[in-house]
């Protein structure tokens, strides 16, 4: 073989393709635009999680055992543990006063503010509280009251409580019977604010309760006897007198009574009585029908009016002669009456009101009641005034007129201008 073929092998040029660089005009995958739909509802969950988290563990584990203070016009009365306690130290004080119903006690200084206290000294609990909050803050009752002829006796919270009391108080005096119930006494609803000491025979009670007590039926009464009691002063105590209260008690010596006796007092009444109203129904058989008012029926005529001429008496005078008077040969005279003259107008009926005029007139001499319509009104009357009918619309005659203003100077000029008679025909001469 030959050199050519066995010889070192020569370098064989490497061709290297060049890296394209990517265009900076391409857009790349991350620069889409952001798509805010979806984030901004995200970070708004991921919010309102971290914001009920947080507000968990505030009053769970910070303010439940933070301690509390009672406060009043900036000044603090008292420190509780924790804000439950501070609750119910108010209530227990406003209980004292009003146990069923503590919402009609409020306090003259102001109500009492409850709010966070940073420092832990001094906490107590809340019957302690309630009785230092008892020096401190003087108690009166607000709310609305039900009077009764004019004496306030129960008192509710609010307005709304008091109008239902009433409605209930009225549902009780129906007990199951149909009707309209109505209060006897005069009862009204009014606000009222009044001191504790002249508020003791108030009934405080919620609504059912307060209707419990205002309508009830009559209650018996017990008193039991104490030392130093009798009659007399039992009977005085009470507004009756002895004597009545000997007929209670028959069996019972008044000489001789002991303590722990039962003396009958008389019922309690009621201090709200209700009348109820019964709607009661009457049917009435049904009759005939009475005659249609509306035909007028034929006024009866009067006894002595428009009598004719014919049927009236003649008239005997003395020897006196008048125009309508025939004399007699016993020398008296007979007055004929004259004839009625009939109306020239014809046989037109006379109008309704010469007819109501004439009863009108024999009634007044007669003395008899007039059944004649009463007189027109003198109010004017009021006429409407309708448009004038439009009349029909006239076409122009427009034969006689020209259409131009040339025409009409040529129309003009043929009147003015007088036309040539012709010639009579001759013999040329």
């Amino acid at each position: 073989m030959s050199e050519q073929a066995f010889g070192p092998k020569q370098d064989a040029e490497v061709q290297v393709t060049p890296i394209r660089r990517r265009s900076r005009s391409r857009k790349s995958v991350y620069s889409r635009p952001v798509d805010y739909s979806r984030i901004v509802p995200t970070a708004l969950l991921l919010a309102a999680l971290a914001a009920g988290a947080l507000y968990y563990i505030y009053t769970n584990y910070v303010v439940v055992h933070a301690p509390y203070a009672v406060a009043l016009n900036g000044q603090t009365l008292t420190v509780l543990r924790t804000r439950q306690d501070a609750v119910q130290a108010v209530t227990l004080l406003r209980a004292q006063y009003a146990p069923k119903l503590p919402g009609v006690v409020t306090f003259v200084e102001g109500e009492p503010l409850i709010r966070p206290y940073g420092k832990a000294s001094g906490v107590i609990s809340p019957d302690q509280a309630s009785a230092l909050l008892k020096k401190h803050l003087t108690p009166v009752y607000d709310g609305y009251a039900i009077f009764v002829n004019g004496k306030p006796l129960a008192l509710l919270a609010s307005k709304k409580a008091a109008w239902q009391t009433v409605s209930l108080m009225q549902q009780r005096g129906l007990a199951g019977r149909q009707g309209i119930p109505t209060f006897k006494q005069r009862v009204i609803i009014n606000h009222l604010r009044v001191d504790v000491a002249k508020g003791e025979s108030l009934i405080k009670l919620p609504p059912a309760g307060a209707a419990a007590e205002l309508v009830h039926p009559p209650r018996p009464r017990v008193y039991t006897v104490e030392l130093g009691d009798n009659f007399w002063k039992i009977a005085t105590d009470n507004g009756i007198t002895v004597d009545d209260l000997v007929a209670l008690n028959p069996g019972l010596d008044y000489r001789a009574l002991h303590k722990g006796d039962q003396v009958k007092l008389p019922d309690e009444p009621s201090p709200v009585t209700i009348a109820v109203r019964v709607l009661v129904r009457t049917e009435e058989p049904i009759t005939a029908a009475p005659p249609d008012a509306s035909q007028p029926s034929a006024p009866p005529a009067p006894a002595n009016s428009k009598a004719s001429a014919e049927n009236r008496a003649p008239v005997t005078t003395g020897g006196a002669t008048t125009k309508n008077s025939t004399p007699s040969s016993d020398g008296t005279t007979t007055v004929t009456p004259r004839p009625r003259r009939k109306s020239t107008v014809g046989d037109r009926t006379p109008t309704a009101h010469h007819r109501s005029s004439t009863r009108r007139r024999t009634s007044a001499m007669n003395n008899e009641p007039s059944s004649a319509p009463p007189p027109r009104s003198t109010r004017p009357r009021t006429s409407v005034r309708r448009p004038p009918t439009p009349s029909p619309a006239v076409k122009p005659d427009t034969t006689t007129v020209p259409k131009s203003y040339t025409e009409h100077r040529m129309a003009l000029k043929k009147k003015s201008t007088p036309t040539a008679e012709p010639a009579p025909a001759g013999n040329g001469n």
